[in-house]
This record gives structure tokens, C-alpha cells and sequence, in this order.
């Protein structure tokens, strides 16, 4: 019940993180430095003057409004990370047509900037990738409630409710689960 506990307190955190920067006036959708625009469609970010998960998580609910939100939280040695990426990618090229953004969070940890485009570019994984401090990764675990270890994705429905248990790897999912877990009808 702790657990269940914890979940509960964490969707009223993000509830009202959500409902205040829905506020009008509060317009700041910045998710980091743009890099690149690759022609996989990947966008890629490097997270900079943001210094806070709460920060980064209002500016991503904004930026991706009406969307539901995967957040893939990754490392550039991670080999399960790797494994599961081609098949994020087919899922993702085979539901465009779903208002879900898939965001990926690489940790600085042990990662370079440079091998992290290098292993983005021979992917060729569309979406939104941002190469995020560890340290802001670590916090967005504990706001999210979401496991500590790689690779780890958190999903925030289109209504804003959180489930850092529905993926445990996108081999798993179909265009159904992906509807399932998102919220879309």
C-alpha cells in the first residue's frame, strides 16, 4: 500500500503542477537548446538553463499540448536501451497519426554529447531527444515515480495522469496497448 501510497502523492503533485501551468500568462514552452533537426524526423535538444524536473516537465506538457507523452529515459551504454530503440521507432512511425509525443531523455551520465547524436543518427529514431543532466533525470524519477534504472519510460496521458509502469519495452506495445496506455480513443 506504500507504493500505491506514493503514486497517489505524486499524481496530485503533477495535477497541480499541470493546473498552474495551464494558468494563463504562463507561456514557456523551452525544453532545451535545439542541436539538430534530423531527417528521421529526431529533434534534438540539449537541455541548458532548465534547472529543475517540475521546469522541464510544465515546458514539455506545453509545448506537446493535447498530446499524451512517452517519456523514454535512456543511456547511450545502456545495451537494453539499444535493443529496444528500432522497435520504439516502429512504433512510433506506424501510429503518426496518434497525438502521443515520444520524448527521449538521455542521461549525461557516462554519455557523451557526441556518441549520443552518433548512436541518434544510425537509429534514426523520429521524435523529441533531449540530452538531459543526470541530476534533473534523477528528479524527474522521483516526481514521476518511476524505476531507477535504464531503460525506464513513463507515460502522461493526454489528461495528465502519470503511469511509469505501462511500458516496461516498446516491443511490447501494438497500436491497441499504445492507445490503451495514452488514454486515446
Amino acid at each position: 500500500n506504500y507504493r500505491l501510497q506514493e503514486a497517489r502523492k505524486a499524481q496530485q503533485e503533477i495535477d497541480a503542477l499541470f493546473k498552474d501551468a495551464a494558468a494563463p500568462g504562463k507561456e514557456v514552452n523551452y525544453i532545451g537548446r535545439p542541436i539538430a533537426q534530423l531527417s528521421s524526423g529526431a529533434n534534438l535538444y540539449r537541455l541548458d538553463s532548465i534547472r529543475s524536473a517540475t521546469e522541464l516537465l510544465v515546458n514539455l506538457r506545453q509545448r506537446f499540448a493535447g498530446k499524451a507523452l512517452i517519456l523514454d529515459l535512456w543511456a547511450t551504454w545502456c545495451v537494453p536501451c539499444m535493443e529496444d530503440m528500432p522497435y520504439s521507432k516502429k512504433l512510433h512511425e506506424e501510429n503518426s497519426d496518434l497525438p502521443v509525443e515520444y520524448i527521449y531523455l538521455c542521461s549525461t551520465i557516462n554519455s557523451e554529447e557526441a556518441t549520443w547524436k552518433s548512436r541518434l543518427g544510425k537509429l534514426k529514431v523520429p521524435g523529441t531527444h533531449i540530452f538531459i543532466d543526470d541530476a534533473i533525470l534523477d528528479q524527474l524519477r522521483i516526481k514521476l515515480n518511476a524505476s531507477s534504472g535504464f531503460p525506464s519510460h513513463i507515460v502522461i496521458d493526454r489528461e495528465g495522469k502519470i503511469n511509469p509502469g505501462a511500458i516496461s519495452h516498446f516491443k511490447d506495445l501494438d497500436r491497441i496497448k499504445l492507445k490503451e496506455i495514452t488514454g486515446i480513443k
